[in-house]
């Protein structure tokens, strides 16, 4: 026999092993969050918009899935073969360790044969002869590569980690594979719990090699950190999916039965995450020793225990086939009635084990443990497998929630995708070979353009929605293609279109060409509008007068009674200032009385109406009394100390605040007029600028479209193959959402817009002045703003840094920060211009004024739902064929 290398099980103990890595790795349970912490913020690449949905994509090789997929169907055929057998537990093969085998293999089937019974060592040794040899060698170098990755370069992320928590993940989807299958004569839960401890025994064992190769090597950095939480993770609850009945057999990964599982109280489960380990095992060995009813059972199960173990020590060294007493001990394994019987017959028991070989020596320690039990040795072993299986299942818990936000990529979809997907950096990929885990792929990067037709949703409810699928295809898809394949030269890919849906467009490319396609847009909207309104361009202008005119009159029939109520409030007030201050007293007192009166007279009111009333009402009635006496109450208090409180102030100070007593009426009533007043200015500009968007699409339905540019990491595109709907292809891109929400239009911004053209429009008594522009953020006010009205083309400040860095040569620009005053006459007699405004103005390079840029900065923004981004600046696109460029060019421009 070869015996089991380093470390033994029996002869230290698993549980004493177990323990031994929480002394080293881990100090006390509750610092499980500082030792394992969570993943995707340690890595380079993630998926998910903020740190709540984060997520790590990932995969196992083909080779490790295929060799783990034959592995388990090899492992559940052997198993069914031995229960079809119909073989007895008494007769099951031998648990000698047979000669000859790779010290691996042997240390694999110690292992197994000491967690499960039906993992004997000859089962587990013919499963190595055929596939877990393989699968075990490159578990094995795909944990060493992870480790050597992590250890190549400071700060590097800790892969073997990531190996150790995707593992469980790996054997539970191999076990799905055989999920369908049952076995004779064995239950579900035993099969699963068997098949997953035979894996994690495997991965187990694959892990402690790498680990000890690592460990031998010249280390130029310390590897304890990487290899501590590799072992941490190395947890056998984690490889079992009904947690629950892992304890069923008396032989299991932690020597405990659920009786003795029992006995650890609550109280003593929590304090695991606040004692030092060792700490906590003194103290319950205190504790026991004070109560003899739970050290004896503790004793009991202690001695059963390390009975059970000697008895496998045994079949390891000499069992070498049917003849008994080996089949009785095997049986005794697993059934701790059996185990008692052997005990209660202790020199039968010796004299049969010498009978079948076993030396003198090697009967000592069974020797020892046959006769009663008690002594401090068994109460520790009770002890230590209670506390390594309390925190194992703390642990269990921990690197569950850890594997939660991994994401195995293998078994969301198409695997063909894997490979693209790993090659475009977007995949941890685990393996045995010398490939990086992630791929770092060239950072690609490109300009994106979303545009929305504004006003879809009102035009499908006046027209149907046949009717609006032609006006899309006939006037904005078709158009906008067209103009789009015009941009790219000589059959390049300058503008590349990404997805149309509904009534939006994206589109991917060169900045350049992103902005001249933004310009084409306006151009097709401009062109759409002139066909509806035909040639009577009077009559709009009339029609808007009229409407303008209607809106003005209406407003004063509104404001006129609220203004007129403020004036007489306003005398009132004035009234009282003129008054003495003796005065001003005597007002004071007319209120107070005037108040008490209206008070009592309530009262009596309520008093008679409660007389008269019957059951029904009289509770609210009674209410109604308490409130006025409550009421009558504190007008006294406060009338009282009203008077107290000014009797002793100077003469000045006291006339000021009795005034402030006797107008608080009026001055009240004034805000509330006031705030009346501008709701209804408010409510008047909305349906200003409701009626201006209604008339832009009266006739036949105007098209207005809202643009963003943006500029980021070029689109990734998802292909996913369906049975029903074919091949699928999404584009998607963090900018592209960018833009998506650069183009969204803000009833808020919108109102603040039109309030500040009614402010100057009231300043310049200039009715006929219009917003020459059609992008705004908002709302006012804030720090930074959160919302986006775009009703024109609009360009995040990172893609007009790199417009105008790639245009030059056939461009070139300048900045300017005009003033208000410094405008033409003509300009502000028609437009109603900021105070001060920054543009950056970008020209042909012949000098030619016929295709002027303008940039407008509108200002600073970070979307809703951005938060965790840096937000972006806002310029909007003012080309040659707008109002306010032409009026720029025709005064200013060819003077700049």
């Amino acid at each position: 026999m070869v015996p089991p290398t380093e470390p033994d099980p029996v002869a230290q103990g698993r549980p004493q092993i177990r323990l031994q890595t929480f002394r080293e790795v881990l100090t006390r349970a509750g610092a499980l969050g500082h030792r394992l912490p969570d993943l995707p913020p340690l890595f380079p690449f993630r998926l998910g918009e903020s740190a709540r949905d984060w997520a790590l994509p990932y995969a196992f090789d083909d080779r490790i899935v295929a060799l783990g997929s034959t592995a388990v169907d090899e492992l559940f055929d052997l198993l069914a073969d031995r229960r079809q057998a119909g073989i007895e537990p008494s007769q099951t093969p031998r648990y000698g360790l047979r000669r000859g085998i790779q010290p691996w293999a042997t240390r694999l089937a110690a292992s197994a044969s000491e967690i499960d019974p039906h993992l004997d060592p000859a089962l587990m040794e013919a499963w190595c002869d055929r596939s877990a040899g393989s699968l075990g060698e490159e578990l094995t170098s795909a944990f060493t590569r992870a480790i050597e990755a992590e250890l190549l370069e400071d700060g590097a992320p800790p892969f073997a980690m990531l190996m150790a928590v995707a593992a469980p993940t790996l054997a539970e989807t191999l076990k799905g594979r055989v999920k369908s299958r049952t076995i004779r004569g064995m239950s579900y839960e035993r099969l699963e719990k068997a098949l997953g401890l035979a894996l994690f025994s495997l991965i187990e064992l694959s892990a402690q090699r790498a680990i000890r190769e690592i460990e031998r090597r010249p280390r130029p950095r310390d590897t304890r950190a990487a290899t501590g939480r590799v072992r941490l993770c190395l947890n056998p609850l984690s490889y079992c999916s009904i947690r629950s009945r892992v304890l069923q057999n008396g032989l299991n990964p932690w020597w405990l039965s659920d009786e003795l599982n029992e006995l650890w109280g609550a109280r003593r489960a929590d304090e695991l995450l606040t004692r030092p380990i060792d700490q906590l095992v003194d103290l319950a060995l205190d504790q026991l020793l004070q109560d003899s009813g739970a050290r004896a059972r503790h004793a009991k199960a202690g001695r059963v225990t390390r009975l059970r173990h000697e008895l496998l020590r045994l079949l390891w060294d000499f069992d070498r086939g049917p003849e008994e007493p080996w089949g009785q001990v095997r049986v005794a394994l697993a059934q701790e009635d059996r185990l008692e019987e052997l005990r209660r017959d202790a020199k039968g028991t010796l004299q049969k084990l010498q009978h079948a070989g076993v030396t003198a020596k090697a009967l000592g320690g069974l020797q020892a443990l046959l006769g009663g039990g008690g002594d401090l040795e068994d109460l520790q072993v009770a002890l230590v497998a209670q506390v390594t299986y309390a925190i194992d299942r703390l642990v269990a818990e921990h690197t569950d929630r850890l594997a939660r936000g991994l994401r195995d990529s293998r078994s969301e979809g198409d695997v063909r995708q894997l490979i693209a997907l790993y090659d475009q950096g977007r995949l941890y990929r685990l393996s045995a070979d010398p490939k990086p885990i992630l791929h770092l792929a060239q950072r690609r990067t490109s300009g994106h353009l979303f545009v929305d037709l504004k006003g879809f949703t009102q035009r499908t409810v006046r027209a149907k929605e046949i009717v609006v699928a032609d006006f899309l295809r006939r006037e904005f898809y078709e158009p906008i293609l067209r103009a789009a394949g015009s941009l790219n030269v000589n059959g390049g890919a300058e503008v590349k279109l990404l997805n149309l849906v509904g009534d939006a467009a994206a589109f991917a490319g060169e900045v350049p060409a992103l902005v001249r396609l933004a310009t084409e847009i306006r151009r097709l909207c401009n062109t759409y509008q002139r066909t509806l309104a035909g040639a009577d361009l009077g009559a709009s202008a009339g029609e808007d007068e009229r409407s303008r005119r209607d809106l003005e009159s209406r407003l004063a029939v509104l404001e006129e009674p609220l203004l007129l109520e403020a004036s007489l409030l306003e005398g009132e007030i004035a009234r009282k200032q003129a008054m003495t201050a003796e005065e001003r007293e005597i007002e004071l007192t007319r209120q107070l009385q005037l108040r008490a009166s209206e008070l009592a007279g309530a009262h009596r009111e309520v008093r008679d109406k409660l007389a008269a009333a019957d059951g029904v009402a009289r509770g609210a009635l009674e209410a109604e009394m308490l409130r006025l006496s409550e009421s009558q109450e504190s007008l006294a208090a406060t009338a009282r100390s009203t008077l107290e409180r000014l009797a002793p102030a100077e003469p000045k100070m006291r006339a000021n605040a009795v005034l402030e007593l006797i107008t608080t009426r009026e001055r009240l009533r004034l805000e509330d007029l006031a705030r009346a007043v501008r709701q209804a200015r408010e409510q008047a500009s909305r349906e200003a600028a409701e009626r201006r968007r209604l008339q832009r699409t009266a006739q036949g339905d105007g098209m207005e479209a809202g643009v963003f540019i943006s500029f980021g990491a070029a689109p990734e595109e998802i292909r996913i193959e369906d049975p029903v709907f074919g091949e699928v292809r999404v584009s998607v891109a963090e900018k592209l959402n960018e833009a998506a929400r650069g183009t969204g239009r803000s009833s808020k911004v919108a109102e603040e817009a039109a309030e500040a053209l009614r402010r100057a429009m009231a300043r310049s008594g200039n009715a006929q002045l219009r917003d020459p522009f059609a992008v705004h953020v908002g709302p006012t006010g804030t720090e930074s703003a959160t919302e986006i009205f775009n009703a024109g083309e609009a360009i995040s400040g990172e893609a007009l840094q790199v417009f105008l860095q790639r245009s030059i040569g056939d461009r070139f620009h300048f900045e300017r920060v005009l003033r208000r005053a410094e405008l033409a006459p003509e300009i502000l007699e028609q437009l109603a211009v900021p105070d001060r405004l920054k543009l950056i103005v970008s020209l042909n390079a012949t000098g030619s004024l016929s295709d002027a840029l303008l940039f407008r900065n509108v200002g600073f923004v970070l979307f809703r739902g951005f938060e965790e981004g840096e937000g972006c600046d806002v310029y909007e696109l003012l080309s040659s064929d707008q109002r306010f460029t032409k009026l720029l060019t025709q005064h200013h421009l060819q003077r700049w």
